[in-house]
């Protein structure tokens, strides 16, 4: 029951969502291929790009209401999290 709460409360933007739901909807859930990574990279830049507020708890949870085990939805949250604070630093950072 707090799993269906938890699904209400995390709405993503129309274009985040499409790209969230192509990566889900095509990953091997257990063992990632390349073409998963770049969907999921492709995800967290359209994230970035539309500024969506998804903490990594909250992705954590999408990930394992679409399938995805524990740790993997773990450590793809934590990828995810890692990347936008990288392209946020990019933000600021001229090299």
């Amino acid at each position: 029951m707090a799993r269906k709460t938890m699904e209400k409360k995390i709405k993503l933007p129309k274009r985040t969502k499409s790209y969230f739901d192509q990566f889900v909807n095509l990953a091997n859930k257990q063992i990632l291929s390349s073409l998963d990574w770049e969907r999921f990279h492709i995800f967290i830049l359209a994230c970035h790009a539309g500024n969506t507020k998804l903490p990594q708890g909250e992705l954590k949870s999408l990930l394992i209401d679409n399938g995805f085990p524990e740790d993997n939805a773990s450590s793809l949250s934590n990828i995810y999290n890692h990347g936008r604070d990288l392209l946020k630093l990019k933000l600021r950072v001229t090299l």
